[in-house]
């Protein structure tokens, strides 16, 4: 499913990963809608709060934290992950998905609260479910 996305803000603007994370991304969840997601900052937990977990295998096994994780009532329920704007935005979401996987793996077997992952690097965004490899949509900028 694609579809365009029109905000108040020029992706040109958008210059490192940073100004994804924090011109791009924070005010897409924070915005009233129709301009945004419209979350309470309470709900958006950024780095500073999160948890580090080693994700991948071999060489590419690093320390890793997303950029946001959208907490309620005490559970994770979606991993972001925002990448440079000329970064492969594919990158990204493996990384959220591995990141979601990690979070899961701390509650009972039955029970995964990080269902749902986004990507974006401020050109695209990607967003899907954490258990699926492939995104669910993708949205242009």
């Amino acid at each position: 499913m694609d579809f365009e996305v029109g905000f108040m803000w020029d992706v040109n603007s958008l210059l490192n990963e940073s100004d994804v994370e924090q011109k791009f991304m924070y005010p897409l969840l924070s915005e009233p809608t129709p301009l945004g997601l419209g979350l309470p900052p309470s709900v958006i937990q950024s780095k500073a709060n999160l948890k580090r977990f080693t994700i991948g295998k071999g060489a590419d096994q690093k320390s890793y934290f997303p950029d946001y994780v959208i907490v309620t009532h005490g559970y994770p329920l979606v991993v972001i992950e925002a990448k440079h704007p000329k970064e492969s935005i594919s990158e990204g979401y493996r990384q959220a998905r591995l990141y979601a996987v990690e979070l899961n793996a701390l509650w009972h077997p039955d029970f995964n609260p990080a269902k749902y992952i986004i990507a974006t690097n401020g050109v695209e965004i990607w967003y899907g479910y954490s258990d699926t490899q492939e995104p669910k949509g993708i949205a242009k900028c």
